[in-house]
């Protein structure tokens, strides 16, 4: 997809181009044409001696005639040339037509179309343009005034115009009609809305007329009709004509859309995007109906399990079991007799949680959530959330699913079902609908990135061969140059190859210098210096961290102090400044993009400073965060990050943009009057929500929102106010190709090869840094033998090769660096590793190393050499090896038992004890073991053996300090650390995940400076700004109404009332890293935006929406802070991650060379089909021929499906002849499935038995038989045997198998297969983690009231609540809320207790727990999940099944060239900082 974007367009080449000299010999030299026969270019050219560019006349037009009736009867086949299309510029080999040939008809230049009754006309750029040579309408010739003038309109160039590609006037026109009318869109109607709106009409009428009139409206190849984009201006005027006489309503989308979509048509480089993502169309869909299969089959799952579960609510139950008193009945209505269904029906008697609108959803099963004293569990009411989260019906099972694929709103979803359900749905969760979602969605991964690559590569190939078309023509005009040239060779200018630097106005000034120049000519060696770029690096860090210091509240001295150093780094930037223009003179010093980056900061500066008294213009004080960004100049990761940023401006950008604004638009029209008029179905007080689209600013975020992720409480809102049908068709649609093109455009800048191109110059000139740089710490120490003059001149020469690096003062040259001395230093450190790995492979290496040379033939020797053998083998043998994994996994077990219900059994704390002291033996005597087999040497070069003993230490010092009083019972959770090491799985995951550390930490330090930037602007713009005044007691927030500010709120006359700050605020540098961290990885908390736009003043009561433009800051940060730093993250890693692969000779990273072999079978299997040897006799033989045929097993596939449809229109609210057809339904299939049974075991006789799927068909038969004689009985203790159907959709295997068209769906399902071996590493890796954070959990916070997230069903007081804590604490769920409740704070949480369960934990570890947690879980699920997908690509090796993949296989090679030297770089940094320390150790060891 390198067609869609800024970043594609050359900056430095332009396009190939010939020499006038050059172009007439190519034009008329016929050896040159000879020579060139085999150039497919060239083959378009005129006969020699004929003019390129013919005006087109009637003569012309006969002669096409006669050419076409001719080739007519010769019935002569051509092709079009690519290189002539329409709309293309004209290759180079043509050069430029004259200027009065431009906007005139022109004959034909394309072999292909000189008998096709057509003519050309070039416009500015020689761009080509086709029109059919037939008269336009019957009535306008070629030739004709009418026509060609029309023509002209519509080609015409203006040269003031630069705006998204378009290059004539009247293209721009439109443009601009179509933009204001666009802003039209979004005003409210009056006459000036409807006189425009006349006016827009009339544009867009005209602009048909004149293409009608130029191209000929239905006949003709290049009619008006025939064209696609075409129909969109037809649209347009279609649907503009009745809007202005007829009132549309909700229907004026369809006049809206039309024209939103216009903009696209009237752009070049906007249509050439659009027209590469609907030939992308294509490629989904096999994973679209992947993913609508898989939902269906998910939803009739959870209808069939779950249906009616969670209209489950806990009633007041003592008004109808016998408890009923005279008052209650005094209530009811003065002694009338009790309703029942009343009674059960009315809300007022459904139990709720505190702050809850919905009630409480309650279970009858032993592990779902239990109603309290007084209420009894029953389904009664509606669903929760306005009725829409629900399993009632196939329709909103597939809501539900479709919810739990995109991940939103999870924790609700599953906290609902797990109230109502208990475990049951714990284990459908984990087992089936989340590897479920992760197929679909990894699949979807898949196909992206194969749609970017393959695009891109078609571009790349397609240039590639202009490149060597253009190579090839160059090669035979410069040979027939030298043939003709009489005098052989020239002489050839020497180059230049010493350092240059940049060259400025005083250096080629004649005469002598003024006191001006010399002046300049004086301070350009100290601006030019290293160290004057070192001294303003040194005021920029220090004035970060000035920035970083400013916090609320500060005292006087504090805020005095930050103003003066203030105006002291301004006047050092005003400073360097005047001294570099100065010195490079203002042509110079703006030549250079840094610098105007610098003019600009200062400018800012001055501005802030002259403004800073000025009342409502103190917000300009943020714009000092951009000093910042001066040190990308010298920090190369940073500009790294910049450029992604700058490459991102492109045409799929615009698209979005484009699409979003549709969306808001038709948004508004749609619903805007539904949330006015309905807006008490859905607030209480009748107020619109802080999400609607009543107004343009909520409709925007609105969209904003959707794309990010949450839609579903949107769409909650929406179907209340409007209905479901209108919400569903537009909140779907925008959610899924919105989503989809911001996955298309962050593979886009991933994997597009021309944007990589861009980065790797980038990244070269990083290296080359980096080399010199090491190279100056090298021979630092050798610096101090040499004179002082020889020091000071090596000194220059690296300086001199820094300053072209850094400082950009100047046009500059490329410096020429030798890199001998890398490769030496490379060739020795390589030396080294071998000698290291050659050593300590023996049995010698015994511990006591001064006695390795002793006799171990005789003596005490030999008996100690003998029990080190003894000791080998015993550490070496399998049964040794499967004990002490058997000790690790129960040590890590009775880990589970250590919650905070073992102080209450004195006998379990006695057993887990004794248990402590027997694991810790065992493992002391298998270190022993260890060391005496292995020696010291051996033992302590493995990574995973220094893990052991320092687990082991920790161990026997916590029986020490157990032993002298102190507990130290948390530090036993480190036991599973010993578990990866047992495990080869675990440790090629750790081996991939350690090997792009460095790489990764680079990255990190860049991520972090781009959020200290923003939590400096956070502290700017809201620091002291989140308090309010709050009832603790009630709950209830004050109006600013009614409190203003802090004075007000603490004079009211109530205790409990006081002023209150927010969880998460930006008072200082570490609460604005924490709420940013909380904002960028938990999806669905916008508290911190609500307390923005609500934000007034420092310790003013919010008011509701006071300043929604701050939402803006939050939006930025979303796509700068976490979209560009994740697509950074992923860059570096898939470099690291191939490089990785290269260094193990290509082989997958993720799996063990065993398990590579066990896909390689399964696959083979999966190819080689099911065979069975025919029968002998005549009847069986045609029995086994129809059994076996396709359209067999495609039919009982659709009595399947009809099977699967009756379980699946199931519903709630079914009446009992609705159930009573579909059971009939269902059981009439049972015979036709039973005599598909017989006649395959009488045609496969015992072979039927040898295929899996077969027994699969006979079991699920045998398991609908027994559910008609059982179904009452199994559905009511145990999981309903009507399920047991979904296993026959197996059978596609066989059918996916059979059909050339299911190719697509078939090399996607093998995919996922191929990659399971890697996912079940990586899971199993998760699954520890997991486990440990389990563990820690339950012992650090187990004592924790319930409070925010923390409930009976979600807490760390055992160990199975606290896994299913860990498992929910996701990064698309709102974990924020167990944060709040490990952060609480008196009187939340009361100290002062002397119960262990109810005291308050340290905000700092719960800070470091969950923050750990989460970024691990996005390194280990999101990037290895991501780079399992891209290996699983590359890991198809046969040719065979390379073509049936469909060449899937060159994702991961062009993502690897698409990526860069990045991780090259990164290692060379640590190389650096690895000799920087030698040289600082240098004089000590001296």
């Amino acid at each position: 997809m390198a067609c869609l974007g800024g970043c594609s367009r050359a900056k430095d080449g332009g396009e190939a181009r010939l020499s006038p000299a050059e172009l007439s010999q190519l034009l008329g030299d016929r050896q040159v044409r000879e020579a060139l026969q085999d150039v497919g270019v060239a083959s378009l050219l005129p006969p020699v001696g004929t003019e390129v560019f013919r005006r087109f006349t009637l003569a012309s037009l006969q002669d096409m005639k006669q050419r076409h009736d001719a080739e007519g009867q010769m019935d002569k086949q051509h092709t079009p040339a690519d290189q002539l299309t329409t709309s293309k510029p004209l290759p180079f080999i043509y050069g430029a037509p004259p200027p009065e040939l431009l906007y005139t008809p022109l004959e034909e230049l394309d072999p292909y179309y000189q008998s096709q009754k057509t003519f050309l006309v070039l416009s500015r750029g020689n761009i080509l343009h086709r029109f059919d040579a037939d008269s336009s309408l019957y009535l306008l010739s070629p030739l004709n005034r009418l026509r060609t003038g029309s023509t002209r309109i519509l080609l015409s160039p203006y040269p003031l115009v630069l705006v998204l590609n378009c290059s004539t006037w009247f293209r721009w026109f439109i443009l601009v009609t179509l933009l204001i009318n666009c802003l039209f869109m979004m005003l409210p109607e009056t006459k000036l809305t409807m006189v425009m709106e006349g006016v827009f009409v009339t544009v867009y009428t005209v602009e048909v007329l004149l293409k009608v009139v130029c191209h000929g409206f239905c006949i003709g190849r290049f009619s008006f009709i025939r064209n696609a984009w075409n129909f969109l201006d037809l649209l347009v005027l279609v649907t503009s004509f009745p809007s202005l006489f007829v009132e549309f309503g909700k229907c004026s989308v369809f006049v809206t859309i039309p024209r939103v979509l216009k903009i696209f048509s009237a752009s070049p480089g906007l249509r050439r995007t659009v027209e590469a993502l609907v030939q992308s169309v294509r490629r989904f869909v096999d994973v679209f109906i992947i993913t609508v299969f898989c939902l269906s089959v998910l939803a009739v799952i959870a209808t069939q399990l779950f249906m009616g579960q969670l209209r489950n609510k806990c009633v007041l139950s003592s008004g109808y079991f016998g408890n009923l008193t005279t008052d209650y009945y005094d209530d009811l209505g003065n002694g009338t007799e009790f309703n029942y269904m009343e009674h059960v029906s009315n809300p007022k008697n459904f139990y709720h949680h505190q702050n809850q609108l919905d009630p409480l959803v309650c279970g009858n099963s032993s592990s779902a959530w239990a109603c309290p004293e007084s209420f009894t569990c029953l389904r009664v009411g509606k669903n929760p959330n306005y009725g829409y989260t629900s399993y009632d019906s196939f329709f909103w099972s597939l809501l539900s699913m479709f919810r739990l694929l995109t991940q939103d709103f999870l924790e609700n979803l599953v906290l609902l079902s797990l109230n109502a359900v208990g475990t049951e749905f714990t284990v459908i969760l984990l087992l089936v609908f989340f590897p479920t979602c992760f197929l679909v969605l990894s699949l979807l991964l898949a196909v992206v990135v194969m749609v970017t690559m393959d695009q891109d590569q078609a571009i790349v190939d397609k240039n590639r061969r202009g490149e060597e078309e253009f190579r090839r023509i160059k090669e035979v005009l410069m040979r027939k140059k030298e043939e003709e040239e009489e005098v052989p060779g020239s002489a050839v200018p020497s180059k230049a190859s010493s350092v240059t630097v940049a060259v400025t106005d005083a250096d080629v000034e004649g005469g002598p210098p003024s006191c001006w120049q010399r002046l300049r000519l004086w301070l350009r060696p100290f601006v030019l210096n290293p160290l004057f770029d070192l001294g303003i690096i040194i005021c920029l860090v220090v004035n970060i961290v000035v920035m970083a210091t400013e916090h609320y509240p500060m005292t006087h001295q504090h805020i005095q102090i930050a103003s003066v150093l203030n105006l002291v780094f301004l006047a050092v930037y005003v400073v360097e400044m005047l001294l570099r223009l100065l010195v490079l003179g203002p042509s110079g010093y703006f030549q250079v993009s840094w610098h105007i980056l610098d003019f600009l900061v200062v400018f800012s500066s001055l501005l802030e400073l002259s403004l800073a008294n000025v009342e409502g213009l103190s917000m300009l004080r943020c714009l000092q965060v951009l000093r910042m960004f001066r040190l990308a100049r010298w920090w190369p990761c940073l500009q790294l990050l910049l450029q992604v940023v700058w490459c991102a401006a492109q045409g799929l950008t615009v698209v979005l943009l484009v699409l979003v604004f549709m969306w808001v638009v038709v948004g508004r029209q749609l619903f805007h009057q539904d949330y006015m008029k309905n807006v008490c179905k859905i607030s209480l007080d009748c107020e619109l929500p802080r999400w609607h689209m009543a107004d343009l600013p909520h409709a925007v975020m609105l969209v904003f929102r959707v794309l990010y992720g949450e839609w579903s409480e949107s769409l909650w809102d929406c179907m209340e106010v409007s209905g479901p049908g209108s919400c569903v068709a537009y909140f779907i649609p925008l959610l899924v190709l919105g989503k989809l093109l911001v996955l298309l455009l962050f593979f886009n800048l991933l994997l597009n090869s021309t944007t990589n191109n861009h980065l790797a110059a980038l990244e070269s000139r990083i290296e080359l840094q980096t080399r010199t740089m090491t190279r100056m710490c090298r021979r630092a120490r050798q610096d101090q033998n040499l004179d002082p003059d020889q020091r000071g001149k090596r000194s220059t020469e690296e300086c001199v090769g820094l300053t072209t690096l850094t400082s950009e003062s100047g046009p500059v040259h490329k410096v020429p660096v030798s890199t001998e001395e890398d490769k030496k230093h490379q060739f020795d450190i390589k030396q080294k590793l071998d000698e290291k790995n050659q050593k300590g492979r023996t049995l010698e290496d015994c511990c006591c190393c001064p006695l390795q040379d002793v006799d171990t033939s005789r003596g005490l020797w030999r008996i100690w050499s003998d029990f080190r053998r003894v000791c080998l083998i015993v550490v070496e043998n399998k049964v040794f090896e499967g004990f002490m994994v058997f000790i690790i996994l129960l040590s890590s077990m009775a880990l589970a038992f250590e919650d905070v219900h073992r102080d209450q059994k004195p006998y379990l704390l006695l057993v887990l004890d004794w248990a402590d002291l027997v694991f810790t033996l065992v493992f002391l005597v298998e270190v022993l073991l260890k060391w005496t087999s292995f020696g010291f040497r051996k033992y302590f070069s493995d990574f995973y053996c220094w893990l052991d003993f320092l687990v082991l230490a920790v161990s026997l010092l916590a029986l020490v300090c157990e032993g002298l009083g102190f507990s130290c019972r948390p530090l036993r959770a480190l036991r599973t650390l010993r578990i990866p090491s047992r495990f080869q799985g675990l440790r090629v995951v750790l081996r991939s995940l350690l090997f792009t550390l460095p790489s990764m930490l680079q990255v990190a330090l860049v991520v972090l400076f781009l959020w200290l930037m923003f939590g400096i602007l956070g502290i700017n713009l809201f620091a002291g700004k989140f308090h309010y005044c709050f009832n603790e007691t009630s709950g209830d927030f004050f109006l600013d109404s009614v409190v203003n500010n802090m004075s007000e709120c603490l004079s009211l006359p109530f205790p409990e009332v006081s002023m209150k700050n927010a969880d998460f605020n930006f008072d200082n540098i570490a609460t604005s890293f924490l709420s940013l961290l909380v904002l960028g990885t938990s999806k669905g908390n916008f508290d911190h935006l609500y307390f923005a736009v609500d934000s007034r003043g420092i310790y003013l009561q919010p008011s509701y929406e006071s300043r929604l433009y701050m939402s803006l800051y939050f939006l930025c940060f979303l796509v700068f802070g976490c979209f560009f730093s994740f697509l950074l993250f992923i860059r570096v890693f898939v470099r690291s991650i191939q490089q990785h692969r290269v260094e193990f000779g290509g082989k997958h990273v993720f799996i063990t060379e065993e398990q590579q072999i066990h896909p390689e079978g399964f696959k083979k299997r999966l190819n080689t089909p099911w065979t069975c040897p025919p029968p002998q006799t005549v009847c069986q033989a045609r029995l086994f021929s129809l059994v076996s045929s396709r359209w067999f097993e495609t039919a009982m596939m659709v009595v399947v499906f009809i099977d699967l449809v009756a379980l699946g229109v199931d519903y709630y609210y079914a009446d009992a002849m609705v159930y009573y057809h579909l059971q009939w339904t269902r059981l009439t299939l049972i015979p036709v499935f039973l005599l598909e049974l017989v006649l395959k075991l009488v045609a496969f006789r015992r072979f039927y038995f040898s295929s899996i799927l077969n027994i699969l068909d006979l079991l699920v038969l045998l398991g609908s038989i027994l559910n008609i004689f059982i179904h009452d009985f199994v559905n009511n203790y145990f999981l309903s045997l009507d399920l047991v159907v979904t296993l026959r959709l197996t059978r596609l295997i066989r059918v996916l198998w059979m059909f050339a068209a299911t190719r697509g769906i078939r090399t996607l399902l093998l995919t996922f297969i191929m990659s399971l071996p890697a996912l079940v590493n990586i899971g199993f890796l998760f699954f520890v983690v997991t486990y440990t954070f389990a563990v820690v959990g339950m012992i650090a916070f187990g004592h924790l009231p319930s409070a925010f997230m923390l409930d009976d069903m979600m807490n760390f007081k055992t160990f199975w609540s606290s896994l299913h804590t860990m498992t929910m604490v996701l990064p698309w769920t709102g974990w924020d809320r167990l944060l709040s409740a490990i952060m609480a704070a008196p009187p939340d949480c009361d100290l002062e207790t002397s119960e262990v369960r109810w005291r308050c934990s340290t905000p700092a570890i719960g800070i470091v727990f969950l923050a750990s947690y989460i970024l691990l879980f996005i390194l280990l699920m999101v990037h290895l999940f991501t780079a399992v997908v891209m290996e699983s690509f590359n890991a198809r090796t046969p040719a065979k099944d390379h073509k049936e993949m469909g060449g899937a296989s060159e994702v991961v090679g062009g993502a690897s060239e698409a990526v860069g030297e990045a991780s090259k770089v990164l290692g060379g940094v640590s190389e650096v900082i690895g000799v920087a320390s030698e040289v600082v150790e240098g004089p000590s060891g001296m």
